[in-house]
């Protein structure tokens, strides 16, 4: 597209008075270009909008970037001339201070350039437009011919090859890289993941981010110890596959957004078509609202409740004020440093069905008929607006334990590591010297409850007493050993309580009368409270809401193993539902 600029240097009339055109409403992938004409570096910024069709076959470039400069201005401070192609008035938009050094670093010399750049190509005044076009973005940075990353005037040395040989340079270079606003900021994910081809500009210099180049990256980085940040991280032999909305909103948690909300618009154009269609990109919406849709989306989309895992780990403000479902997961407050992992390694255990999927397996057949997952999830359609309503989810649990007070100490709960030591110096170092748990105080005591036991009542002597047999004691004490170092590792920062019959974990504040429920399709235990909320038309269920999650801890003297094959085959697998509370398993609901 040749066009010499028209008189288009003249001075803007007024700060910011260009006006949009709105785009046609009939063409629903309708968007604008913008034409960038050529000038020297300390000329007045220039340029044309153009509506079109990211059908039409037009080629243009994407930009990169982020709105604010690395010091953090976001203040639209720089007024750059601007009219429609074949206009001959010119017209005043003001843009940030880093947009504008964007354009004037990219902009040729002799000839125009075709971009597409939100900060211009979107009325940002109009809602209902930038709900359309953000819902576009995958498509635009995926249709561009390019995709360009403006990281500053800054050379970071990626243009020389040398660096790769000068270990201090590429460290050097590393770090500033990573520290870049634009390597923070969660939709660059999306721009960089579906670009067909990406080039880096830093200053006057520019490279090609291609696969050689990213994979030194982050070879680099991790031999370093360097965290790579969210979109230098993505690895397209890796990370293409995962269209899972759920999965990529936990690795981009550290990323952020000016707009809260697009911690969760920026990644659509990642997600699978079907997930992008239960979303609905609606910037009027609360946050609280956008997460709980989202929330639901995942659930009747991938028909399990792994979501809840996520849920129970970031527990904040918004869930304990009942702003926010305690079964919604809050992105914005969310701050795991690690993928979550269950710790039961089975798919079943007992009534449990944890880690396997609810849906496609033949051998749940009967299971599978009586869920419907786009009834699972319940949001009230008078709901945020009318007081009282309120959204919730009907599951399928299996409650082990209430929580009691029997590893209370002054009322306070204690803490894990500081039972472990109090422990083992009951215990003592040497494994042969005698105990008599009968002796610990009650908080202890329990962990040899015959009642829990393997041991029959016959070796066990009397049912009121705690007897330890005499030749089962040394094998007691070296697992009372390992129970204590096990739980001076994993029970860092974590309350120490006990659960049904076994020893168990949690970050959160619980209180007694608090419930230890297994959920169908969650892989981790779940530490729910009684509340009361009710269901329309649930009345006979029960209610709950999520207070965080915990990890059960084994004792091979308890009665917590099954067994399972026969002869060099046959294996001890830890069951906790040998011992159920009364309150079993039912059909729940969480709100």
């Amino acid at each position: 597209m040749q066009q010499t600029a028209p008189s288009a240097f003249l001075s803007p009339q007024s700060p910011n008075d260009f006006r949009y055109r709105p785009l046609n409403p009939a063409d629903g992938e309708d968007i604008r270009l913008v034409c960038l004409y050529p000038g020297d570096v300390h000329e007045r910024i220039r340029c044309d909008l153009v509506h079109a069709s990211l059908e039409a076959e037009i080629e243009y470039e994407a930009l990169s970037y982020t709105w604010a400069s690395e010091d953090g201005d976001t203040t639209p401070s720089q007024a750059i001339a601007c009219a429609y192609i074949g206009e001959e008035r010119v017209a005043s938009l003001s843009v940030t201070s880093n947009c504008a050094s964007a354009l004037r670093r990219l902009r040729f010399t002799s000839h125009e350039r075709i971009l597409w750049i939100d900060a211009i190509a979107i009325d940002q005044t109009n809602l209902q437009e930038r709900n359309h076009q953000v819902g576009l973005m995958g498509k635009i940075y995926s249709g561009a011919a390019q995709v360009l990353v403006y990281l500053g005037e800054d050379d970071l040395d990626f243009g020389s090859r040398d660096i790769w040989l000068d270990s201090g340079r590429r460290y050097s270079a590393l770090k500033r890289l990573f520290a870049k606003r634009w390597a923070s900021r969660v939709w660059v994910i999306q721009e960089v993941a579906l670009a067909q081809k990406v080039v880096m500009v830093t200053g006057a210099v520019s490279c090609q981010m291609d696969v050689n180049l990213m994979s030194r990256i982050r070879g680099r980085a991790k031999a370093y110890g360097l965290h790579v940040p969210g979109p230098l991280a993505w690895d397209p032999l890796v990370s293409v596959p995962t269209r899972d909305l759920l999965i990529l909103l936990h690795i981009s948690r550290d990323c952020l957004s000016a707009d809260p909300r697009d911690k969760i618009y920026g990644l659509l154009g990642l997600v699978s078509e079907r997930l992008q269609n239960l979303i609905t990109i609606d910037y009027s919406q609360t946050i609280e609202e956008v997460l709980t849709r989202t929330a639901a989306a995942i659930i009747i989309c991938r028909e399990d409740f792994e979501i809840l895992a996520y849920a129970s780990a970031s527990i904040c403000t918004r869930h304990k004020e009942g702003r926010l479902p305690t079964w919604v997961p809050d992105w914005m407050q969310h701050r795991g440093d690690r993928m979550l992992h269950s710790q039961f390694q089975r798919s079943k255990i007992g009534p449990w069905r944890s880690l396997e999927k609810l849906s496609g397996s033949p051998s749940h057949a009967v299971e599978l008929a009586k869920i419907r997952w786009d009834t699972a999830v319940h949001i009230p359609l008078g709901w945020p607006k009318t007081p009282g309503l309120k959204p919730f989810i009907s599951i399928r649990a299996h409650c082990l334990a209430t929580i009691d007070s029997t590893t209370k100490r002054s009322g306070e709960w204690q803490n894990a590591s500081d039972f472990s030591q109090k422990l083992m110096a009951l215990i003592g170092s040497d494994v042969g010297s005698d105990i008599n748990p009968q002796t610990w105080p009650r908080d202890f005591k329990w962990l040899f409850d015959p009642r829990c036991t393997r041991l029959s009542h016959t070796q066990a002597g009397s049912k009121d007493k705690l007897v330890i047999i005499e030749s089962l004691k040394k094998p007691y004490l070296v697992e009372m050993q390992r129970f204590c170092a096990e739980l001076a590792e994993l029970g860092k920062n974590k309350y120490f309580f006990k659960a049904g019959f076994l020893p168990a974990i949690t970050s959160h504040d619980i209180e007694e009368g608090d419930t230890v429920w297994a959920v169908d399709g969650c892989p981790v235990l779940l530490v729910l409270r009684n509340t009361r909320d009710v269901a329309p038309d649930s009345k006979k269920v029960r209610s709950y809401r999520i207070v965080g999650d915990c990890y059960l801890l084994t004792l091979s003297h308890l009665d917590c193993f099954v067994t399972s094959g026969t002869g060099f085959d046959q294996r001890w697998d830890f069951d906790p539902f040998r011992y159920m509370d009364t309150l079993g398993t039912q059909t729940i609901n969480i709100f």
